[in-house]
């Protein structure tokens, strides 16, 4: 049996699987930061990597459900009676219920539980000490990956052979571009849809995948929300619950150390890219447009802030049919928003495919809070 073992973890913004989004690029205002084991990895590892501008993550899917005994997946003498611990098909959002083949998709759930994610590197960072003792990291942004994740390996991304459609004789970055591209389904009957691009000749992709990957909610904020955000920049922690000082990943104390502007605009892009491209199964779907998700009671969110977790402004349950509020963590806040199915009047328009998925529901930022933990 190959034996593999992290060589770092992750810390990100994202404490909950549900939330993070399908694939790091679609927000790419998201942040978060690898920290290697320097007992298993030296800080050789990295030279030169910070000429790179991207990097592939490989990574553990730390968080699955499905792994308690997987062992007997794979042990020919027990297949038999022991139960497989992977589906062999997957229910993708975007398609609104029905199942595709799990390696038609990038669902966690998979044979071995190993992702790998395509990140941008905004810096690699090395601290050593009088004693000859060094730890390093690399700052990223753009990335899908849970905190607490285990890392196995760090590859540069290279487009020459990375990047279909690249062409090296193209002055600049080299890169194939995109103005005159478009993506069109080759048959109705198939439903595949042909990159039609001449420097990607021949790449092609389901067309419920493009599809799904082109629709953005539209996400709006309300005047508490955005009072919120303009007090982190005019406050400095003047206000309760109200200090950009108490951010881990924006802000001046955080190590990409923006200024209060910077990092408040950062995060009014990062809260419209993950809610707007929200990843939900339908009965998840279900369960949000009722209000029915808060992200403070999970014990993910309870763990790193201590048992204590309270927010300001939080909606408590007497409230929860009047005003039925959904959570979201992001980095040491919590968004409270309200999501619904399109109006009637659009429902004529929508895609039929993505019937379900909430592909194309309305989002409203109603508040923003700081998490607020009692340390024990």
């Amino acid at each position: 049996m190959l034996q593999v073992y992290p060589i770092g973890t992750l810390r990100s913004i994202y404490r909950l699987c549900v939330g993070t989004p399908r694939q790091g690029m679609l927000a790419p205002h998201s942040r978060g930061i690898i920290t290697f084991h320097e007992h298993k990895v030296s800080k050789d590892s990295i030279l030169e990597l910070q000429h790179f501008s991207h990097v592939f993550v490989v990574f553990v899917f730390h968080l699955n459900s499905n792994t308690t005994v997987r062992q007997n997946t794979f042990d020919d003498k027990k297949t038999k009676q022991g139960k497989r611990q992977f589906p062999s098909k997957i229910a993708p959002p975007s398609l609104g219920g029905k199942k595709v083949g799990v390696f038609s998709t990038r669902t966690p759930h998979r044979p071995n539980p190993i992702g790998f994610s395509l990140c941008k590197l905004d810096k690699v960072i090395v601290n050593s000490n009088k004693k000859g003792d060094s730890s390093f990291s690399l700052l990223l942004s753009g990335l899908d990956i849970v905190d607490g994740t285990p890392i196995l390996d760090i590859k540069p991304y290279v487009p020459h052979y990375d990047c279909v459609g690249y062409d090296p004789t193209r002055t600049g970055s080299g890169l194939a571009q995109q103005n005159g591209s478009s993506i069109e389904p080759m048959n109705k009957s198939s439903d595949v849809a042909l990159i039609q691009n001449k420097n990607t000749e021949g790449v092609r992709v389901p067309y419920w995948v493009d599809s799904g990957l082109q629709k953005r909610r539209n996400v709006t904020f309300l005047q508490e929300a955005n009072q919120f955000l303009q007090d982190l920049v005019t406050s400095n922690g003047t206000k309760p619950h109200s200090s950009i000082n108490d951010l881990q990943f924006y802000g001046p104390n955080s190590p990409w150390n923006d200024s209060p502007s910077e990092a408040v605009e950062y995060l009014r892009c990062v809260i419209r890219e993950l809610l707007g491209v929200d990843v939900r199964s339908a009965w998840q779907t279900k369960k949000a447009r009722k209000g029915k998700f808060q992200a403070e009671k999970s014990s993910r969110v309870k763990e790193w802030k201590g048992e204590n977790v309270t927010t300001a402004g939080t909606y408590g349950d007497d409230n929860k049919e009047s005003n039925p509020l959904c959570t979201q963590q992001l980095d040491n806040l919590i968004i409270q928003y309200t999501i619904g199915a399109p109006d009637s009047t659009l429902v004529g328009t929508l895609d039929e495919r993505s019937k379900g998925s909430g592909a194309e529901d309305i989002v409203v930022i109603h508040s923003i809070s700081i998490i607020n933990a009692f340390e024990n």
